[in-house]
C-alpha cells in the first residue's frame, strides 16, 4: 500500500494521476512437461505495452528450461492481467541476449507508454543520480517505486539502480523504467548490495 500511494503522488502533473494499470500487466507463464503425470511449470513477471496490442516483458518470463535444464522454449500459454482485462498472449518474439520478448495480445487494445532514449545523470560525490520510477508486479502485487541511476553497468546497454527498500522484487522482471514521464528501460535483475543491504536493481535501455 505504501508504495501504491507514493507511486501515485510520483506521478501526478499538473493536477492530473497518471493510471498505468492498463499499460502495465502482470504475466503469467505456463509450460506443460511430461514425466510419469504431466506437470504443469509456472512463473510470473511484468510486462508493459509499447502498442497497442504488443507488450514487452523480458526472455526468461517467457522461457523455460527443458527437462536436462540444456535447452531452453517458449510457453505454452502466456496470460497478461491489466486492470480492467486479462487476456491471453502469444509469445512473437524472443532476445536471449538482450532478455527481450515481445508478447502479441490481440483481443486487448490498450493505451502505449511512451518511449524515449534518456539523458542520465548518474551518482558521485557531488550529486545524486537521475531519479527514476519503476512499475510492475513484485510477488504479484502492483507497485511503484523510486529508484536512483547509480552507474553504467558493465554491460553497454546497462544501468545500475538502487531503490529504497529491502522487499525481495520477484515478479518484477519486465518492469518498465520511467523517466520524466517515458519508459527508458526494462528491469532484468535484482540483487542486494553495499553496507545498507538495500536492493539494487539492473535495467536495460531500450533502443
Amino acid at each position: 500500500m505504501r508504495r501504491l500511494i507514493v507511486g501515485l503522488l510520483l506521478t501526478l502533473g499538473c493536477g492530473k494521476v497518471t493510471d498505468y494499470r492498463n499499460s502495465v500487466c502482470e504475466l503469467w507463464t505456463y509450460k506443460k512437461y511430461r514425466f510419469e503425470r504431466q506437470v504443469i511449470c509456472a512463473k510470473q513477471g511484468t510486462g508493459f505495452l509499447i502498442a497497442s496490442d504488443t507488450v514487452l516483458t523480458c526472455a526468461h518470463v517467457v522461457l523455460f528450461g527443458s527437462p536436462s535444464f540444456l535447452n531452453q522454449s517458449p510457453a505454452d500459454s502466456v496470460v497478461c492481467i491489466f486492470a480492467t482485462e486479462t487476456v491471453t498472449a502469444v509469445v512473437v518474439d524472443i532476445n536471449t541476449r538482450r532478455d527481450i520478448a515481445k508478447l502479441h495480445i490481440p483481443d486487448y487494445h490498450g493505451i502505449p507508454l511512451r518511449l524515449r532514449k534518456p539523458q542520465l545523470t548518474y551518482t558521485s560525490t557531488q550529486h545524486l543520480g537521475s531519479y527514476l520510477l519503476v512499475i510492475g508486479y513484485p510477488g504479484g502485487e502492483w507497485s511503484v517505486f523510486p529508484a536512483r541511476a547509480i552507474e553504467p553497468d558493465t554491460s553497454a546497454d546497462k544501468v545500475v539502480a538502487l531503490i529504497d527498500s529491502h522487499d525481495p522484487l520477484g515478479g518484477a522482471s519486465g518492469s518498465p523504467i520511467l523517466y520524466k514521464g517515458y519508459v527508458i528501460g526494462i528491469l532484468q535483475e535484482q540483487g542486494v548490495g553495499g553496507y545498507t543491504h538495500k536492493r539494487f536493481i539492473r535495467f536495460r535501455l531500450i533502443q
